[in-house]
């Protein structure tokens, strides 16, 4: 990545240089405090999300606060985002999430 006329590029894999969007969005993972439980979700404010999250605006974590974000991934298109959110939640997404996490962790 590097900035070209002020805004944030990248080269794509044709070479080509791109702008990123103004709007990105995120897959996440939280981890409940309280039962060690995993949260996936997507947004495209991940701050204002995780804030929701956070002061129990969400139904389907409430009950599990608090939450720490273990994880986040930043995607350009949001069906891109929605496809790894989806992917994260089956059983061979949660053991590739836990790979990932496994392996960010080791020295």
């Amino acid at each position: 990545m590097f900035i070209l006329d002020g805004k944030i590029c990248y080269n794509n894999l044709s070479g080509k240089i791109k702008h990123l969007p103004d709007i990105m969005y995120y897959v996440y993972a939280l981890q409940s405090l309280k039962d060690k439980k995993l949260y996936i979700g997507y947004s495209s404010d991940l701050r204002r999300r995780l804030s929701q999250h956070k002061f129990g605006g969400s139904i389907s974590t409430k009950r599990r606060l608090p939450f720490r974000c273990i994880f986040y991934e930043a995607f350009v298109a949001k069906e891109d985002a929605k496809r790894r959110e989806r992917y994260f939640k089956t059983n061979n997404g949660k053991k590739a999430l836990r790979l990932i996490l496994r392996r960010s962790l080791e020295p």
